[in-house]
């Protein structure tokens, strides 16, 4: 299935795979804010936010991301994904509700993820 998402949450997914870290920063507002699902994944700026990633995301094997849905209305954009990794070996996936929020100027302003527990 193709997914259209507005450029910023595009260049938010694309980044993170890519660990391009420049690229996720000039995608993130200045008021950027990271909620959820866990207390310690609570950013309230975008530079504390993309520290943590680059920090932890290039240790995770075999970690993907799957854009399965979207729905883009006005300033908003929910985006289903599915993460897959390893663990000691043994693979891993968890399914999320990511909602986007959009500044004016097309940049991510708040990231609320939520864990769809099975």
């Amino acid at each position: 299935m193709s997914v259209e998402l507005p450029p910023a949450v595009a260049t938010y997914f694309a980044s993170v795979m890519n660990h391009d870290w420049d690229a996720l920063r000039a995608c993130l507002a200045e008021d950027f804010e990271r909620l959820g699902p866990y207390p310690e994944h609570i950013f309230p700026d975008p530079d504390g936010y993309v520290a943590f990633l680059a920090e932890l995301l290039p240790t995770i094997a075999d970690h993907a991301l799957t854009v399965d849905r979207s729905l883009t209305a006005r300033d908003r954009c929910y985006v289903e994904i599915t993460e897959r990794l390893s663990v000691d070996g043994t693979p891993k996936v968890s399914h999320l509700c990511l909602a986007f929020d959009l500044s004016p100027d097309g940049r991510l302003r708040r990231l609320t993820a939520y864990l769809r527990r099975t």
